[in-house]
């Protein structure tokens, strides 16, 4: 027994020495896996509380309610307390407008007062890694996303690629990709993991390390890789059972393109997605809106602005400094294309 506190004893003052030299010596980003799986291989946020995001050393907060939707504590439309977040709202409101969506509609690294479902008043169901298989599995399975007047689904710069990927659905019939491992589940079992996360520069440094060896299984090979004719057939059949679904619930679904496709480099599935969508929202009597000429066009002033502006720092990009998603002024650009 005196070995093994010893050898406890050892292990405890071994990890802290390490937490601290990370601290000191080598901090570095840390995110909190806010992002969580549904058993059937879609991705979802976390239900309730707060997680937080650091880049380059600016700390942002996100807050969650039991809906899974991204609030602001400050909100009384959708969190009349602060308390209310562990239970949920005391009520829910009528979601006019709901946005699903990836981490450029969830606005990843930005405060809520800066996303584009604040701007516009929306409900914010986006989640970073999300793409049109993830959002038609979320409608099949959460029935409060349907209460929506409007369902606005956003597309950005990964869609095709996650579509396939992730497998969900085929149209030879339905398979899946992605599933947690039970190694994740114990690991999210333990008491105060969450939090640690919020702290622990050794925690993240471990997590990224796991996260695509240990933390999901790879369960099926997808297909239609570089088939143009494919993708558009598998998001006509994905966007059109979201369509009936809406209808069948009184919401009318809406289909648009953040932009940045047309600013950002894409794969060759996402470009065939993107030449495609116009004929696919015709075919499917939906609406369809492509910012892809406002951002290329905000994009290219901005590139003047800046070289006139260089000398004197006051450059606002569309992106942020020190990664490709989009900074307050893109998402700006976005709002007044959609308006």
């Amino acid at each position: 027994m005196r070995n093994l506190l010893l050898f406890l004893g050892s292990l405890i003052v071994s990890l802290l020495l390490a937490e601290g030299v990370l601290h000191v010596v080598h901090p570095f980003d840390r995110m909190q896996t806010w992002i969580d799986m549904h058993d059937r291989g879609f991705v979802m946020n976390r239900a309730g509380g707060t997680a937080i995001h650091e880049l380059d050393g600016v700390v942002v907060t996100y807050t969650f309610d039991r809906d899974r939707f991204r609030v602001s504590w400050d909100d009384p439309r959708v969190v009349p307390r602060a308390d209310a977040l562990a239970d949920g709202p005391a009520h829910r409101p009528a979601p006019a407008t709901i946005l699903l969506g990836d981490s450029y509609a969830f606005g990843l690294h930005l405060p809520d007062s800066s996303t584009l479902a604040h701007r516009m008043g929306w409900r914010n169901f986006a989640v970073g890694g999300a793409g049109p298989a993830d959002y038609l599995a979320q409608l099949e399975t959460f029935p409060h996303l349907l209460e929506a007047d409007t369902l606005i689904v956003l597309l950005s710069i990964d869609d095709a690629t996650r579509t396939l990927a992730k497998d969900l659905y085929r149209l030879d019939g339905e398979s899946q990709r992605w599933r947690k491992t039970a190694f994740r589940e114990a690991m999210e079992a333990i008491p105060g993991y969450h939090a640690a996360q919020k702290h622990s520069y050794l925690l993240n440094g471990f997590i990224r390390f796991a996260w695509t060896r240990w933390y999901f299984d790879d369960l099926s090979t997808p297909v239609g890789n570089g088939d143009s004719l494919y993708i558009a057939q598998i998001h006509t059949m994905i966007f059109g059972r979201m369509r009936d679904l809406c209808a069948a619930s009184g919401c009318t679904l809406v289909l648009a393109s953040n932009g940045y496709p047309a600013i950002q480099q894409v794969d060759v599935n996402q470009r065939y997605l993107m030449a495609a969508m116009a004929a696919i929202a015709a075919e499917l009597g939906v609406t369809w809106k492509d910012c892809g000429e406002v951002l290329r066009f905000a994009n290219e002033r901005q590139g003047d602005r800046d070289k006139r502006l260089e000398r004197r720092g006051d450059t606002k990009d569309l992106q942020l400094p020190t990664d490709p998603h989009p900074s307050a002024e893109g998402i700006e650009v976005v709002a007044g294309c959609l308006r």
